[in-house]
């Protein structure tokens, strides 16, 4: 459960293998790149959708819920 996890531990080194000098590999940066990769593969997976013919991503808003 990622909200128990404490800031020290996210600093911790973690090798994710990108070999840049700007980017700091420990977990946290490794977190972010699991999230943006995760939110493109769902943008791809809309733009797959609208290419084979069938309505693209949306969202279904409940009104009753307070967001």
């Amino acid at each position: 459960m990622l909200y128990r996890v404490t800031d020290e531990e996210l600093a911790q080194p973690y090798n994710f293998g990108m070999g840049v000098d700007f980017v700091e590999e420990n977990k946290l940066n490794m977190v972010g790149m699991c999230l943006d990769r995760e939110s493109y593969l769902l943008g791809q997976m809309g733009l797959m959708r609208r290419a084979l013919g069938y309505e693209g991503m949306k969202y279904d808003m409940n009104a009753d819920i307070s967001y």
